[in-house]
């Protein structure tokens, strides 16, 4: 592993010591397995990692010698890349979004390929980049935003369809500019060729990168990176403003003087009458200097960009100069990338009104005394809050989950959510709100599960102290485990990202409420541990699955079923012979016998 962060040491320190530098032999390092084992750990913590594609072969299948088949197959040319299996995932519009899954193999490679390009491609991108890439994200690009100040307009941007419309042969040229090695360029141009298998159906690709894919975010911001390129070197975008004395409005300087002069000649002046005057005068040259910006007017842009999501900050600039932008930076995404910016997401904000960018909205804050523009505020969008409101209400009124599985489900949609709206600027009374709503909504859980009416009742079960606050607490009977409603994480400074750990769900198999059907739920598996003494039910060895033994098809809803039937410890030895016992019985009833997965304990 070592010599794989050397090699990317190494990569780094020439595109960093020549900019113009073409890379050669870079195909033969990801034909290495250390090169593969260190691409296949990269991916192993991403949230897609075990989910099948069209082989159905999952990533914790991969071994040793898969993937020193793997390298073989690079090293003699016969490696294919497989279509992506394609599914739909819903929008916030209402529309749908394709998304790629990739076979465990191709999720391997193209990591591989990622570990490659990306040490020669970080010393290449600008600053004003922050989308897929490392110690980057949406808050630096927040901050960013927030350091600018106020700008007189924006230019908020959206790319149309972005990684639908990547032509392949303009990502390739500009592949070719850093990349001289025809073997990868080969090998990427047979994933971006590879298509997508839809009902089973296979479709050829003539344009676009799968979304979902591990190297598709790097290509869009190698594409995007001539964009960035046009913005600052074109445009002048995100150039030093000047500061000190050079930065100062020379006509507020002249009034500031004779201020500074009158001032001294009053507390000389003992005439009361000449005093009275010099005082009126005094009144007069201050109300001047309040009309009067004390810096100077100066145009000036700011280009900041989170993937194919870009604003354009205008200050000093009249509408129909931001409308000429717009119009000029349209043209040449068209002629020279053969991308369309969308109509209705690219919109020309003045600053009274609130810009949405990254999920949030900025609301301008403008001084009219001096003209100096203060960094504008972090909003929580309303429909945001209704939209996390509703996904905890959708998920209490599953009454069959057991309570300390419903209190950890509710606790990681609130961590989530509050962990990325915490940097607002006053994010206390919605956070507030939120968790309000989540109380009450597992009381009323707690009510119908236990089927009762009321909130004293469920007070007196669930009602309890944690860390001195007052909050909803379930202990398991049996393992004695404790669960409490999730506290308010507070409010985050944007300028200080790295001074907290971020409390996230570092769980190999994260539960989620249909999880229980397949003996997901880390309650139930803690409590049959428990009950069993960690001991299999036949043959006294250690329990490593759960077996169901009604069948999971007879329910209407999966997830229901999984918690209606009865359940017991097993090891993996029983629990097949179980399992095949099971399914004879139901073909000598007549009835078919349904494919069962096994999760392990």
């Amino acid at each position: 592993m070592n010599n794989v962060k050397q090699e990317q040491t190494h990569l780094a320190k020439l595109a960093a010591s020549d900019p113009d530098k073409r890379f050669r032999r870079l195909y033969r390092l990801i034909c290495q397995p250390e090169w593969l084992m260190k691409a296949l750990d990269a991916i192993r913590a991403n949230k897609g990692f075990n989910t099948p594609g069209p082989d159905g072969i999952r990533g914790e299948d991969l071994d040793r010698n898969q993937i020193e088949q793997l390298a073989e197959k690079l090293r003699n040319g016969t490696y294919q890349p497989t279509p992506v299996r394609r599914i739909y995932i819903p929008k916030r519009t209402g529309k749908l979004r394709p998304l790629g899954l990739p076979s465990a193999e191709d999720k391997v490679v193209q990591s591989a390929i990622k570990l490659v390009l990306e040490p020669i491609y970080e010393c290449v991108f600008r600053d004003c980049s922050h989308g897929f890439r490392p110690e980057r994200s949406c808050q630096t690009a927040l901050r960013a935003y927030l350091r600018s100040g106020t700008p007189t307009w924006t230019i908020e941007g959206d790319l149309k369809s972005y990684f639908d419309m990547m032509d392949h042969g303009v990502l390739l040229t500009l592949l070719r500019k850093k990349i001289a090695d025809e073997r990868l360029l080969d090998l990427i141009h047979k994933f971006l060729k590879a298509g997508y298998l839809e009902n089973w159906h296979w479709h050829e690709t003539w344009s676009g990168a799968p979304q979902g894919s591990v190297l598709s975010p790097l290509l869009s911001n190698v594409m995007l990176h001539e964009f960035d390129q046009y913005m600052e070197e074109t445009w002048g975008t995100n150039r030093p403003s000047e500061r000190g004395h050079a930065a100062k409005n020379p006509a507020y300087n002249r009034v500031n003087l004779k201020i500074n002069r009158l001032s001294h000649r009053i507390a000389r002046e003992t005439d009361q009458e000449k005093r009275a005057t010099m005082l009126r005068q005094l009144h007069c040259l201050q109300e001047e200097r309040k009309r009067i910006p004390s810096r100077k007017p100066a145009k000036r842009l700011t280009f900041i960009r989170y993937a194919d999501d870009w604003v354009i900050l205008l200050y000093e600039h009249s509408k129909d100069e931001a409308r000429a932008v717009k119009a000029q930076i349209a043209e040449w995404l068209k002629t020279t990338l053969k991308l369309t910016l969308s109509p209705e997401k690219t919109l020309i904000t003045h600053w009274t009104d609130r810009v949405s960018f990254l999920g949030f909205e900025l609301r301008g804050i403008k001084s009219h005394d001096n003209g100096a523009r203060r960094a504008p505020r972090l909003i929580i969008p309303h429909d945001t809050e209704e939209r996390v409101k509703h996904t905890v209400a959708k998920l209490t009124r599953q009454n069959f989950i057991d309570p300390g599985d419903m209190i950890d489900s509710v606790n990681l949609v609130l961590k989530g959510w509050m962990n990325y709206y915490c940097y607002a600027t006053n994010p206390h009374r919605v956070i507030a709100r939120v968790l309000h709503h989540a109380f009450w909504c597992l009381v009323r859980y707690l009510n119908k599960r236990k089927k009762q009416r009321g909130a004293k009742k469920v007070m007196r079960h669930y009602y309890g102290t944690v860390k001195g606050k007052k909050t909803l607490v379930y202990t398991s009977p049996l393992t004695g485990r404790q669960i409490s409603l999730v506290r308010s994480t507070g409010r985050k400074s944007l300028y200080k990202l790295k001074c907290d750990q971020v409390d996230v769900d570092t769980r190999k198999h994260p539960w989620m409420n249909y999880s229980a059907s397949v003996g997901r739920s880390p309650w139930q598996r803690a409590e049959i541990k428990a009950d069993q003494q960690g001991r299999c039910a036949q043959c006294r060895a250690t329990i490593t699955e759960v077996h169901h033994r009604n069948a999971l098809s007879k329910k209407v809803n999966a997830s229901q079923s999984g918690y209606a039937a009865t359940k017991v410890g097993l090891c993996h030895t029983c629990h097949l012979a179980r399992t095949h016992q099971q399914q004879q019985s139901k073909s000598q009833q007549g009835k078919l016998s349904t494919p069962k997965g096994v999760r392990s304990v």
